[in-house]
């Protein structure tokens, strides 16, 4: 299957402040009606989430924006990213936006801080 690649116009780099990795999901939880909750492993464990935040201009926003509505179907696409799971090297892999993750808050009047969770899938083949 063909991926969509992240853009060479959007820098893929975290900022170290922005990156945080954690190696699986949380299992899944069920509330019971009486005594603990149950709670049972997920059937993709090979699924790593990666938080993930950088500044942005606002060229590099606005390019942030299209990619993610128009490219992305509004975030909900698999698409090729470098990403960091170690958080030294970057690997090209396979990622989806976590559903509403995807922050801008603004540093400065010509700056903005981007951050999303990712869903990096260790184990599929990226071409």
């Amino acid at each position: 299957m063909a991926y969509i690649e992240w853009p060479g116009t959007i820098p893929y780099q975290t900022f170290r402040d922005g990156w945080g990795c954690k190696p699986f999901r949380d299992p899944i939880e069920t509330e019971m009606e009486a005594g603990n909750v149950r709670v049972r492993p997920r059937t993709d464990g090979n699924v790593a989430v990666v938080k993930w935040g950088r500044e942005m201009n606002q060229a590099e926003v606005d390019a942030f924006i299209e990619f993610t509505r128009d490219t992305l179907s509004l975030g909900t696409a698999r698409f090729l990213m470098p990403v960091s799971i170690n958080g030294v090297t970057y690997e090209a892999r396979v990622v989806q936006i976590v559903a509403n993750s995807t922050q801008l808050v603004a540093v400065s009047p010509f700056i903005t801080m981007v951050t999303l969770d990712l869903l990096v899938f260790l184990t599929i083949a990226t071409s």
